[in-house]
């Protein structure tokens, strides 16, 4: 089988200066995907009118105009599964353009297998947070987690999938293994809980899964939750716990807004669903790149 380097879990910080001694309060904006299905455009189609990738790009360049210090991520399925060959670089492309912070990874990705992900995409795995994919002796092939500072706060965000994920996956594409969410979560909250105001999974374990993370580990703060492509309205609250997901083929962006005392507790949480609707269109830089497809 083929890993990438095994990565030790050090504290990655998105601002690398250390936190005042006298803290703030802070307000952090948390800007989430998942699902895109590899949509990297409106279809126009009647039964979706929502935006793709492209579109994604010019409501974040204006969004960051006005909020320029936020953290921006996705749960995982943004390759979908047909013409992943050609499509796949263009959706890597897209994300990169619009500046994520870190993605997860799920059953699309990993369709054709783990050795084919990294033939196709390894470029791009920099950005992967995920702890449930292990190699032969059990230790990580991504990164297990990173730690980013948003104003005054730290927040942890780890990755996990479960073996349920995979189970309509094609026999012929399991090369790869897959450590158990509770012994990750085991090891790892612990540390986190030590060194952060606020803990994130990026899950593709669907709904029901995430329900059943949230009632086990309460230490977890968010749940950007995927797989099932549920769309949430409304934040599910499960042992204090949020759960959030954003439905399917990345027409909607999910918006999270946290405020924290100083000694980092949260004050506030507020969540909504931002709909590319046909008001939204393609900027003139991007059309050429989802154009590509096409040659």
């Amino acid at each position: 089988m083929w890993f990438l380097p095994v990565l030790a879990p050090v504290l990655l910080l998105q601002n690398e200066s250390a936190l005042p001694a006298e803290r703030q309060e802070s307000v952090v904006r948390i800007l989430f995907t998942n699902n895109s299905n590899g949509k990297l455009e409106n279809c126009h189609c009647r039964n979706d009118y929502t935006g793709g990738l492209a579109e994604r790009v010019g409501y974040l360049r204006t969004y960051r105009k006005e909020h320029p210090d936020i953290l921006l991520l996705d749960s995982g399925g943004y390759l979908g599964l047909s013409a992943v060959e050609k499509k796949g670089p263009i959706v890597f492309k897209l994300m990169n353009i619009m500046n994520y912070d870190g993605w997860g990874i799920g059953d699309q990705e990993l369709y054709g297998g783990f050795k084919q992900f990294m033939s196709l995409f390894g470029e791009y795995t920099d950005r992967i947070i995920n702890a449930s994919l292990v190699d032969g002796e059990g230790k990580p092939v991504f990164r297990e987690y990173r730690i980013f500072t948003v104003g005054d706060v730290r927040i942890g965000v780890t990755g996990l999938f479960s073996a349920d994920t995979f189970r309509f996956f094609p026999d012929t594409s399991r090369d790869f293994t897959i450590e158990s969410p509770d012994v990750i979560l085991g090891r790892l909250l612990p540390a986190l809980r030590d060194s952060c105001d606020y803990i994130v999974v990026l899950s593709q374990m669907g709904k029901n899964g995430d329900v059943a993370l949230a009632e086990k580990w309460p230490d977890i703060d968010l749940i950007i939750g995927g797989h099932s492509q549920t769309l949430l309205t409304e934040a599910i609250t499960v042992s204090g716990c949020r759960i959030v997901q954003a439905g399917k083929g990345g027409g909607r962006i999910g918006e999270v807004v946290i405020r924290f005392d100083k000694s980092g507790k949260v004050m506030e949480f507020n969540y909504r669903l931002i709909e590319l609707d046909e008001t939204y269109t393609i900027p003139d830089d991007m059309r050429p790149v989802v154009k590509q497809t096409l040659q």
